[in-house]
């Protein structure tokens, strides 16, 4: 299996990274978001998008990276914290987080039957580096939440038709407790929506 890992100049890509290669699953390739082109994605069967600063329109090559194949059959993992689920999700439905950056936040599952998940306890504890949190007062039909914080924030969430997953916390850092199980979840089971 052939992995691309897409760097939004980010200091936890190399983490993430080193993680999905002690699996011994795949072989990994890391590119960096500037050089992201269609000739350079073709013949990987998985693709995780890495943490970043900014905002999606700092990013607008991802943006139609998304759009143009998260209706594919390619299994998808998006591991930029918030943004990228910002581009399929809209503006409308971001606000403002009301946490600091770097602190763990109590987990729990709400959609068991997710494959991301499978071996892991109902509650678990997550790193957060965020500064933004989806809006669920306006969240879109076609979107599922799959897990959440104990105050109600999303932390986890899929397409319902299309194989794409999107994470608010961060599944390398040493504060998530079953990180490694979920990347290696991934890599052997894919995203059960």
């Amino acid at each position: 299996m052939k992995v691309l890992l897409i760097d939004n100049h980010d200091s936890f890509v190399y983490n993430l990274a080193q993680q999905v290669e002690e699996t011994g699953l795949c072989s990994l390739d890391v590119i960096s978001y500037d050089d992201v082109d269609e000739k350079k994605i073709e013949g990987y069967d998985k693709f995780i998008i890495s943490p970043g600063p900014g905002i999606p329109d700092d990013f607008p090559k991802l943006q139609d990276f998304i759009l143009r194949f998260y209706t594919s059959k390619i299994s998808w993992e998006c591991v930029w914290v918030l943004k990228p689920l910002r581009w399929l999700l809209a503006e409308r439905f971001i606000l403002p987080a009301k946490y600091s950056m770097g602190i763990q936040r109590l987990t729990k599952i709400t959609d068991s039957g997710n494959s991301i998940f499978k071996g892991i306890p109902e509650q678990f504890e997550a790193g957060c580096y965020h500064s933004w949190i989806l809006n669920k007062d306006t969240f879109p039909e076609g979107i599922k939440i799959t897990a959440m914080a104990e105050d109600g924030i999303i932390m986890a969430l899929s397409h319902r038709k299309y194989n794409l997953a999107g994470f608010q916390y961060h599944p390398e850092s040493i504060m998530t407790k079953y990180g490694k199980q979920m990347i290696l979840n991934w890599l052997t089971q894919g995203n059960d929506r």
